[in-house]
């Protein structure tokens, strides 16, 4: 059984400029064989693959964002791999200005675990820069500031102090999206948003993350309590993940960008 569950993605690349979007969408449906459309600029969330436009996103040639449907389990994951697979055939590249946003399911979530999952970001922030480049480090992005803004022990007290999902949104992000958490993603689409990634094309990177993340949604679903004495520690970070490819894959990652 998959670790990962119900998820979506936002990829966003630039494309050369000889490629508009509607030959860029034909052209991922046919190689990773999957329903992509260029609509335009939109939040809607479709069941099918799409193509929008983003104003954030700057660089030489067709600047886009590829927004998954609703993914799930290994399947979702695959699908993932083949389109990260189709823009790198395609020639897609990334800058700064481009990030990599995964969605998890939170329909269901409560203020406990948006307690928790505040709990776990505050504490492995710092740790998870460690795989980032420096543009995506403290608050160095732009679109993915840091959720972390007083000490550790008072924010933590903070959040303890939370007693409803608006406190906990104000706590750890004064209600903006441009977070590296995203917690008002739940009002919005029922989900909590990770924007720390940077920009990339690559299935490896991508499927990573996307495992991560997801294991900080169930350590944050299943925990009656988290341990929040000292910082988190990196070798602790694969453990949330749970997945033996991931642990070598973090490790890699941190000495490549160190």
């Amino acid at each position: 059984m998959s670790q990962v569950t119900k998820f979506g993605i936002e990829i966003e690349a630039i494309a050369p400029s000889h490629m508009g979007r509607e030959a860029l969408a034909a052209r991922i449906s046919e190689l990773a064989d999957v329903d992509c459309v260029f609509e335009g600029y939109n939040h809607r969330t479709r069941a099918h693959w799409k193509i929008v436009t983003d104003a954030s996103l700057s660089g030489d040639g067709v600047c886009f964002e590829v927004v998954s449907p609703i993914l799930d389990g290994e399947d979702g994951l695959a699908q993932v791999t083949r389109v990260m697979d189709a823009l790198e055939a395609l020639d897609c590249t990334v800058n700064r200005s481009c990030g990599l946003h995964v969605h998890h399911d939170a329909r269901e979530w409560n203020v406990k675990e948006l307690r928790n999952i505040s709990r776990l970001w505050v504490k492995y922030e710092t740790v998870i820069d460690q795989i980032m480049p420096p543009s995506r480090r403290g608050n160095a992005g732009r679109w993915c500031r840091s959720n972390v803004t007083s000490s550790m022990p008072r924010q933590l007290a903070a959040i303890s102090r939370c007693n409803t999902v608006d406190d906990v949104i104000q706590t750890m992000s004064g209600g903006s999206r441009y977070v590296k958490l995203n917690l008002h993603s739940k009002l919005v689409h029922g989900t909590v948003e990770f924007r720390q990634h940077s920009g990339t094309v690559s299935a490896e990177k991508a499927v990573n993350w996307i495992k991560l993340t997801a294991g900080f949604m169930r350590s944050a679903e299943r925990a009656t309590r988290i341990n929040v004495a000292g910082t988190g520690k990196f070798e602790n970070l694969a453990k949330i993940g749970k997945d033996r490819m991931l642990t070598k894959y973090l490790k890699n990652r941190r000495a490549e960008v160190a």
